[in-house]
């Protein structure tokens, strides 16, 4: 019987990244904000993060003609800054936090075979987010820095599996 590890294993042996590529982002600050008060707010960081879906395609190398195959995750990650006071209020559809920034990411790996769905789902779980991360910090601390948030920029933890 083959086991979730079993599944990941494979797609790890066989996956070689090769890009993580930004594909949309949205950054919203409330109305009402002025940066300058922010560093005297208590904020609470709410996030989201994990594949959305993915994509393969079979292609065909020009020298030698062996086949490989490209798979494509899409993955989105998210950031919430919510005041200490309105986080009860912060679940109803309607509701503006201070700030928000959601980025969707494409991440592309090769293989020279075939996986089968149970291992591209666990791999999305487990490995795809460890590719994105970096890349993710480094948007929110650049966007943030423009946005004047220096001294109560939003922090982005270490990587975790996908909460989404």
């Amino acid at each position: 019987m083959t086991t979730e590890s079993d599944f990941l294993q494979k797609a790890q042996q066989a996956l070689m990244f090769e890009s993580v590529l930004l594909r949309d982002s949205k950054i919203n600050m409330k109305e009402s904000i002025d940066v300058r008060d922010w560093s005297q707010a208590k904020i609470i960081n709410q996030s989201l993060s994990g594949v959305y879906a993915i994509k393969h395609e079979e292609a065909e190398k020009e020298d030698d003609g062996s086949r490989f195959w490209i798979y494509t995750f899409f993955y989105e990650t998210g950031i919430r800054c919510v005041p200490e006071q309105e986080e009860a209020d912060s679940s109803n559809e309607d509701y503006q936090p201070f700030l928000e920034i959601r980025v969707k990411w494409s991440v592309r790996y090769w293989s020279k075979s075939a996986l089968p769905e149970e291992s591209l789902h666990a791999f999305s779980v487990d490995n795809v987010g460890y590719h994105v991360w970096p890349y993710w910090r480094e948007y929110v601390q650049s966007t943030s820095a423009r946005m004047g948030l220096v001294d109560n920029a939003p922090r982005i933890p270490l990587y975790t599996k996908c909460t989404k």
